[in-house]
């Protein structure tokens, strides 16, 4: 299965799962053929591939990148819901979390608040390798 599906699979199964304890809001990913932008919060799913690099002297390779999520929130809302669902993002995928091809080896981050237009993004860097 590629990565990006591999991902997205790890995402939406999370996502799912956590409905009854968090409230996320929908989430876009990258190249989606016309996606709606919702006119309220909303995610938006990125996957931000690094070099690939060998292990030793095997013929296995470890995939490395970064599977980003920015949480958009409407311009002069304020931030205090932003933050609180990028935090539960960053504690859907802690260090160690592991899906069949997708491990996070490091801790993820929150960033910081910027302006994209009309929209307050804030993203969170989850740091990711596949082994293949």
């Amino acid at each position: 299965m590629p990565l990006p599906d591999i991902i997205n699979d790890a995402f939406t199964t999370l996502a799912n799962a956590a409905v009854d304890a968090v409230w996320l809001p929908p989430v876009l990913y990258q190249n989606e053929a016309n996606p709606s932008i919702p006119d309220a919060m909303h995610l938006r799913a990125y996957i931000l591939p690094a070099d690939t690099e060998s292990i030793g002297l095997s013929s296995w390779d470890v995939e490395r990148g970064i599977l980003q999520v920015s949480v958009y929130e409407k311009h002069g809302t304020g931030i205090i819901k932003a933050y609180s669902v990028a935090q539960q993002i960053l504690d859907l995928f802690p260090r160690g979390f592991s899906a069949p091809g997708f491990k996070v080896h490091r801790a993820g981050s929150i960033g910081p608040a910027v302006i994209d237009g009309a929209w307050l993004a804030i993203a969170v860097s989850i740091p990711y390798e596949n082994v293949r």
